[in-house]
């Protein structure tokens, strides 16, 4: 990777530091996996991408930043535009409905007051190491359209999408669980989010070919 580059879109997400409050505040902005950077790399940007009044944390966003200061973080101006991936889940209105009809589901077994969401959970889990080298390989070799779909987010979104792609591990990272050498043309496929999801809605994941052959 070069220690320094010009702007390219990239893809964040706000996320909620463990560490204690500093000046910045708890809420702060990360490459999302797939980019292939360190989960603890810093971005510089706006801080409309950590108002959670606005967007809950998790919420992903589409930014136009480049590396800086010997490719130590990404740098996007604090008056940059930027475009919300998976927007805030809560600002959808809810149908009104009648104090009759609110308080149960049609068959009276479940009362929608016993339903509940938005409690605070905590998580422990596993994230592996990704080489930004190996995506680089890969894309160079496959091109930045999805292998399965042909799917070209530049050539839909225009400079928005430009050199946005999701990398495939053939393998899983959890399978193999630990450091191995990677082969970039033979372990990895350029895909869009949505294959990429797809790909893994069965373990073990689908090969590209059989994906492919799905699509109607």
């Amino acid at each position: 990777m070069n220690s320094e580059s010009e702007y390219k879109y990239y893809t964040v997400e706000s996320y909620e530091s463990r560490a204690k409050s500093s000046r910045h505040g708890n809420i702060h902005i990360r490459p999302v996996e797939e980019e292939g950077f360190s989960p603890e790399f810093r971005v510089e940007c706006s801080k409309e991408l950590k108002n959670t009044d606005k967007y809950d944390v998790g919420t992903r966003f589409i930014i136009r930043a480049k590396l800086k200061d010997g490719g130590t973080h990404l740098y996007s101006h604090h008056k940059s535009p930027f475009e919300v991936v998976k927007p805030k889940a809560t600002t959808k209105k809810r149908k009104k409905v009648t104090k009759n009809k609110a308080n149960s589901r049609p068959d009276n077994k479940i009362k929608l007051s016993d339903l509940h969401e938005g409690s605070v959970v905590q998580l422990v889990l596993n994230r592996y190491e990704r080489d930004a080298s190996a995506r680089k390989i890969c894309i160079d070799h496959f091109g930045i359209v999805c292998l399965v779909c042909g799917f070209d987010f530049q050539k839909t979104y225009g400079k928005l999408g430009k050199d946005f792609i999701h990398v495939h591990h053939i393998i899983p990272l959890a399978k193999i669980g630990k450091r191995y050498v990677v082969d970039p043309l033979a372990d990895l496929r350029p895909v869009c989010p949505n294959c990429h999801a797809m790909l893994h809605r069965r373990d073990p994941p689908y090969e590209i070919d059989e994906l492919r052959a799905l699509i109607t």
